[in-house]
């Protein structure tokens, strides 16, 4: 049991990341907690230009000779430009993004809105539809012309970028439409297109997030950034946003908080700095391939998901549809500790039911840090109730001849031991197994050597998951000497953080939740787990694709081209772990 707990310790660094939590470092260096500023050798400064107010400060390190990139932070509404200083309740959020901007080397600009508002409060006029109307973009203006000018320490004017928040946000994307040419990326935080979204007189604002949006031809690249439960600026006019600029081919990102309500999302300060810093112009990683293992090239358009039991017995079974067949093959997916809920890989689970297959995905435990021994053996259970549910008549019909499994992290482990008990536990032999960055219980005393040596099988480990390591990996592929070297493969996960963003061999690459940034979808996923684990079973089932799953080659190895047409970093493939 003590194994079990290092595991369930480890493992517990990664719910912090599946339930949106981040853990920031201490910034007690700059700011003061006395006076609840952040210190730097150079501001916060007032300046007034033309009657409007707005503040500055720069990074105590020493400016590079081209000058410090300048980033303007636009407040939200009822706030003012003091918030990205000060440390106060939750707007400290943005202070914090404040000091690591500095921390960066950026020149910080903070502008201060005047009140137009019929009741006195403060907020931008980013209704505008000129420049002539606005009473703001002249103050831009103003700033840019002092930077131009008279700034106070060496600035790069090549390099301005804004950001803004909430109403700053929409602010932000009207600074994107007028100033184009002269702002070399924006980020818009819990906002959306300025030119979409109606302020009435009284009440709150509403958006359209469905008409097509124009934008300027020099529009500049453009980070959105929304959290999924914001219900005062909704995430479909992020989203919404953010699908139109790609369809006018405008270089833009997508960053979504799957818990975030319409507050700053303090997990992504390092995302939106690597925009800033190099993201807007680095290459693009590789899209979804429209065809092959991996591909988009699906035979049914629509999941059909029931869950069955509850506690440690729960599971789910999903089935294709439109059109629905009469048979399919019948998947495993055990999941990692923690990630009881099917949605932390639904995007994978999605992908696997498209392509024609019926997947099982048990709960096995009860809670997070009793029960491992059981875990297995759960599993199995849970896998025999969904095939009695498969066969009741009501459900597509599971062809038990075609019979996977596969599973990330604890259920990498789990998906070896149910491939060794399946005969004993009279399951379907499975044809292909696939644990992924799998985690060992030893206290279950798998026998590995009892998976059928006619079952194909890949390990597949990340050179960057510092929970799990390559140690549980390594003991379920040497301890299968009974199946052929032919019929099984040892791949390693390639971190390249060429382009952005980067593709990240870690522990939770395998995770693949809808509308999460946090657990997103990419080349990872494409071309490594789902393509190897189409190829796998499409090569177990119907022998074809053998290409792409095993033998070490280039088929398999590939991972896709960056944007500008150079190579992602190749699987790592090997017979000797």
């Amino acid at each position: 049991m003590k194994t079990n707990l290092v595991v369930a310790f480890a493992i517990f660094t990664v719910i912090l990341l599946l339930l949106g939590t981040a853990i920031t470092g201490s910034q007690q260096l700059l700011i003061n907690n006395n006076n609840r500023t952040i210190k730097t050798l150079d501001g916060p400064h007032e300046e007034n230009l033309n009657g409007r107010r707005f503040l500055w400060a720069s990074s105590n390190s020493i400016a590079p000779e081209e000058g410090y990139p300048v980033l303007f932070a636009m407040h939200g509404g009822f706030q003012h430009a003091d918030v990205w200083f000060k440390q106060e309740g939750y707007i400290k959020r943005q202070s914090e993004f404040v000091t690591k901007a500095l921390e960066n080397g950026f020149f910080i600009i903070a502008p201060d809105s005047l009140r137009p508002d019929p009741l006195g409060r403060k907020r931008w006029d980013y209704t505008a539809k000129t420049f002539d109307d606005s009473i703001d973009l002249s103050f831009i203006q103003d700033i840019i012309d002092w930077l131009n000018n008279s700034p106070p320490v060496n600035v790069d004017n090549t390099r301005l970028f804004c950001i803004g928040s909430s109403g700053g946000g929409m602010m932000t994307s009207r600074v994107a439409h007028f100033f184009g040419s002269i702002f070399k990326a924006v980020a818009v935080h819990s906002g959306g297109n300025a030119d979409f979204v109606n302020v009435p007189r009284w009440g709150l604002p509403k958006f359209d997030v469905t008409s097509p949006q124009n934008f300027s031809s020099d529009h500049p690249p453009t980070l959105v950034i929304h959290g999924s439960k914001d219900h005062l600026v909704p995430m479909d006019a992020g989203v919404h946003f953010f699908e139109e600029m790609k369809d006018a081919e405008i270089r833009t990102h997508l960053l979504l908080n799957p818990i975030g309500r319409h507050s700053w999302q303090s997990l992504f300060n390092d995302k939106i700095l690597d925009w800033f810093l190099y993201g807007s112009e680095a290459p693009v990683p590789p899209s979804q391939p429209s065809f092959g293992p991996g591909g988009l090239n699906y035979s049914h358009n629509e999941v059909v998901e029931n869950s069955y039991g509850r506690g440690a017995k729960q599971f789910w079974i999903f089935e294709p549809a439109d059109p629905t067949p009469e048979s399919a093959p019948l998947i495993v997916f055990n999941h990692g500790w923690s990630a009881m809920h099917p949605r932390f890989y639904r995007a994978w689970i999605d992908h696997i039911v498209k392509r024609g297959n019926i997947v099982v995905y048990p709960r096995y435990q009860r809670g997070l840090l009793i029960g491992f021994k059981f875990f297995s053996s759960n599993a199995v259970n849970a896998v025999k109730s969904a095939i009695n549910e498969l066969e009741s008549g009501d459900h597509v019909t599971p062809d038990l001849e075609k019979f996977a499994i596969t599973g990330h992290s604890l259920g990498g482990g789990i998906t070896a031991n149910m491939a060794a008990r399946a005969q004993e536990e009279d399951l379907p032999i499975p044809k292909a197994i696939m644990p992924v960055q799998p985690a060992i219980t030893y206290d279950e005393n798998a026998d590995f050597s009892k998976i059928s040596n006619e079952t194909l099988m890949l390990v597949i480990v990340g050179e960057d998951d510092t929970v799990v390591g390559n140690q549980s990996g390594r003991t379920i592929f040497l301890n299968t000497e009974q199946i052929p070297l032919s019929q099984k493969d040892f791949i390693i996960q390639v971190t390249d953080n060429y382009g952005y963003p980067g593709i990240v061999a870690d522990h939770i690459a395998p995770t693949c939740e809808v509308d999460n940034s946090l657990l997103s979808v990419d080349a990872m996923d494409y071309y490594c787990t789902w393509k190897l684990f189409d190829a796998l079973t499409d090569y177990a089932f119907y022998g074809i694709n053998g290409e792409y799953c095993l033998g070490n080659t280039s088929e398999q190895r590939y991972m896709g081209h960056w944007g500008n047409g150079t190579p992602v970093k190749e699987l790592i493939v090997t017979d000797t772990p």
